[in-house]
């Protein structure tokens, strides 16, 4: 078990080496598709992450989110780019997402291609 914790220092999960391995390689990848009709694509930036395990945290709460479609999060650019459903999810969904990981979105860009 690892305690992980955030810029602040804050804990914030338990989390097994197997959770953390598959959190890290999740289904969505960085090629994610321009958005369907229906569909939107958003990128949140200035995260705050510093390691892996600030990624793994962000990643398990996108996959936990309803109506995220495919996320891509980009440690190097301290970043995560996500395809959503509007009609499940709103972007401010998606900040308390990040939120209860313990970090903060500073930016937001809504993508249209």
């Amino acid at each position: 078990m690892f305690l992980l914790a955030s810029a602040t220092g804050a804990p914030l999960w338990l989390a097994s080496p197997t959770f953390l391995a598959s959190s890290l390689n999740l289904a969505a990848g960085a090629n994610i598709s321009a958005p369907q009709p229906g569909q939107k694509k958003v990128v949140l930036k200035n995260l705050g992450m510093s390691c892996p395990f600030c990624k793994a945290a962000i990643a398990a709460k996108l996959k936990q989110t309803s109506g995220v479609i495919a996320y891509d999060v980009d440690l190097k650019n301290d970043s995560a780019t996500v395809l959503y459903d509007p009609e499940k999810v709103t972007i401010e969904k998606l900040r308390k997402a990040v939120a209860e990981a313990g970090f903060q979105v500073r930016a937001v860009e809504e993508i249209e291609k």
